[in-house]
């Protein structure tokens, strides 16, 4: 049985932007760059952190909530994001992480768990 089910807790499926502000990118690499204090978190190594406006969030949620391929892929990423949205009020609530990958496969993870490919104009986005 597989874990999720055994805690009966289904993942949320990701949702397209409404009301999005902005959003917060946090970046994480797997390696550490020579003589950099180090935080680990999301499992890698916290690098940086940046904003994104409105528009650039909502590309990036837009793009979470596209269909899941489920493609198999087996390249690993040695840098990736974890994009925190900030969403308006009238938007009922914040949506969950998105995180995506700025190498490798190049994937989307949304809400749901299930991977996506990130559109080409996406990575230099969200590539510090």
């Amino acid at each position: 049985m597989a874990p999720l089910n055994v805690l009966r807790w289904t993942p949320t499926e990701t949702q397209p932007p409404v009301d999005v502000a902005g959003a917060l990118v946090c970046v994480y690499q797997v390696e550490a760059p020579a003589s950099t204090p180090t935080v680990v978190g999301d499992g890698g190594l916290f690098a940086a952190t940046f904003s994104l406006d409105a528009d650039e969030a909502a590309a990036v949620l837009e793009a979470a909530a596209a269909r899941a391929t489920g493609a198999h892929c087996s390249e690993t990423a040695s840098r990736f994001v974890v994009v925190h949205p900030d969403v308006t009020a009238a938007a009922g609530g914040a949506p969950l992480t998105v995180t995506v990958e700025l190498d490798g496969c190049q994937r989307i993870v949304g809400s749901d768990f299930q991977t996506r490919p990130a559109p080409p104009s996406l990575i230099p986005l969200l590539s510090p």
